[in-house]
Order: C-alpha cells, then sequence, then structure tokens
C-alpha cells in the first residue's frame, strides 16, 4: 500500500524518502490503493471480532468456575515498549569468518518484548470483559496492586 501511495504522489516525498510537509497539495489515491485500503479495515474488524467473541467465551468458562477474581493492575503499555538499556549476552559465540579463523564474539540481548502477542491477545480487552461479566453475575472483580 506505501509502495501504491507513493507512486501516486511521487513530489509529496523528498530524495530520502520522508514526506515533505512543504508540499500542500491534496493526496491522490489510486482505486487500488482505496480497494487494498478497504480491505485491511475489514480484517481489522474480523480480527476485533474474533479477539471479542474469545474473550467472551473464556470469561464464561470462568464465571461458571468461580464468582471471586482478584486482579493484578498491570501496565499494558509498559510491556509493549522495548526494553531501554542495551545489554550484552553473558554466552560467548564463536563465529567463523571467511578465512577459516575463529572469532569470539558477545552478542547483544534482544530489547524487543511483548509488543506483538499483547496486540494479537488484548489483556486489558480481556480484563474489562471479565469485569463487566462478574459485576453483572454478581461476583467480584478486585483489583489488587502488588507493588
Amino acid at each position: 500500500m506505501d509502495r501504491s501511495r507513493r507512486i501516486s504522489n511521487p513530489n509529496k516525498y523528498n530524495e530520502d524518502g520522508t514526506i515533505n510537509r512543504s508540499n500542500r497539495d491534496p493526496w491522490k489515491y489510486s482505486k487500488n490503493y482505496v480497494k487494498m485500503c478497504r480491505l485491511l479495515k475489514s480484517l481489522y474488524r474480523k480480527k476485533h471480532a474474533y479477539i471479542v467473541d474469545s474473550h467472551r467465551k473464556l470469561c464464561n468458562k470462568l464465571i461458571t468456575i468461580a464468582r471471586y477474581f482478584p486482579v493484578e493492575k498491570m501496565h499494558f503499555q509498559a510491556l509493549q515498549k522495548r526494553a531501554k538499556e542495551t545489554k550484552r549476552q553473558e554466552k560467548k559465540t564463536e563465529v567463523k569468518q571467511k578465512n577459516g579463523t575463529v572469532k569470539v564474539i558477545q552478542k547483544y540481548k534482544r530489547k524487543k518484548r511483548f509488543g506483538r502477542s499483547i496486540n494479537r491477545r488484548a489483556p486489558a480487552r480481556f480484563l474489562l470483559e471479565l469485569k463487566r461479566k462478574a459485576e453483572a453475575v454478581g461476583g467480584v472483580y478486585a483489583e489488587v496492586d502488588t507493588k
């Protein structure tokens, strides 16, 4: 989609690929771009419907088992962010170079955390659903501060 938009609006971009902010011309969208936008919107809608449906089914199962739900307060946006510190792994790795020598290096630890899985599973949405359903049947939803 980005490629299609760039081809349709060559004057809206600088040489390095960034958007030219001084250009105030209206954006032009090709028919295929508009069609792909509609498809993407539909896919997001289906994903949301699937997540909500699965959350509701799981909440119904949980409510048949229990009526008291102590839940830890969580900051899910903090889990989405990358780790701040750049650290090296404790394990050393041997790398064979083209000339046949072996070099010992210490790789960096990954800074990636839980962004994609939080996007796929929507835990905050699940907790909202659980709270709504628990209170509707007379159960208790208690947020516990673990700090």
